[in-house]
């Protein structure tokens, strides 16, 4: 069986992700915001990678419900995605962050 239809999926979520960057703003600064608001509402720090994390938990819970429900699979495919791209700018800063201490003691 091909691939196609597997990497087709991950294509059409990517064009999702584009649309909604384009009325909603960057996911990494969305991302951002709901972690702060979800911080104030629950009294506790919450990461933007803990927003990725609870909203594929949300999938997955509707997933339980109905496992052939597209839309869920997509949006845990994206959320994986943005997480990921969450990830890689956190690593991007804190290797920043490092390579300034490190030149500070010189």
């Amino acid at each position: 069986m091909s691939v196609d239809r597997y990497t087709d999926s991950i294509e059409a979520v990517a064009d999702i992700l584009r649309e909604r960057g384009d009325n909603y703003g960057a996911p990494y600064a969305n991302h951002v915001t709901i972690a702060k608001m979800w911080s104030a509402v629950l009294g506790h720090d919450i990461s933007p990678n803990q927003v990725a994390m609870c909203m594929i938990a949300v999938k997955l819970s509707r997933l339980a419900n109905q496992d052939t429900h597209d839309d869920s699979w997509a949006d845990i495919i994206g959320y994986g995605g943005i997480g990921r791209g969450i990830a890689a700018i956190e690593r991007d800063v804190e290797n920043a962050l490092n390579k300034n201490r490190c030149g500070d003691d010189h």
